[in-house]
């Protein structure tokens, strides 16, 4: 309130405006004076916190506020969460501001599943995974070749084809027979 006085404070002819602090919007008359009958020209206004839209809770979400000047006014927070099995997609918390307007959009909530991005990584994982087993698999065949023929080079025959394999004696040389 700011006030002129031309004979003196709060006496006729006196004029006081009126304003409100920012998040806050002026209820009443802007300006009064004061009437040679000695009262006011107007009733002495108010100041009420500027309101924001009231928030909806987002399908499978939760809204929780807290109000600093009354339901869903300046300064008033909310959280959002979702229930289990659901990604919040945007801000957890949304303040509202001294223009009316909420500081971010309301968020949703998304089932939960894989992203293309993480199929795309199990993909490259489990490849690299089996190319690896089957490396390992080949030099492992190759190391088997190896310590034979190094161990006993008495069992490698070679066979009309030209192709190596491997004579082992204690299968040599027994007739035993399965038929009955």
């Amino acid at each position: 309130m700011i006030c002129t006085v031309i004979f003196g404070t709060f006496q006729y002819n006196s004029v006081c405006n009126f304003s409100c602090e920012e998040g806050f919007q002026l209820t009443g008359a802007r300006s009064l004076s004061c009437e040679n009958s000695g009262e006011w020209s107007e009733s002495i206004p108010g100041c009420k916190a500027v309101s924001c839209m009231s928030l909806q809770s987002p399908e499978h979400g939760k809204v929780n506020c807290s109000y600093a000047f009354g339901e869903y006014r300046y300064k008033s927070i909310c959280n959002i969460t979702c229930e289990e099995g659901f990604d919040l997609q945007g801000s957890t918390s949304l303040l509202c501001q001294n223009t009316g307007e909420w500081s971010e959009s309301t968020p949703i909530c998304l089932a939960h599943n894989v992203s293309l991005e993480k199929q795309r990584q199990s993909y490259t994982e489990a490849y690299v995974l089996t190319s690896c087993g089957l490396i390992l698999s080949g030099l492992m065949a190759y190391g088997i070749n190896y310590y034979r023929k190094k161990k006993n080079p008495g069992l490698l025959k070679k066979d009309i084809d030209n192709t190596n394999t491997f004579e082992n004696p204690a299968f040599e040389d027994n007739e035993t027979s399965f038929d009955q």
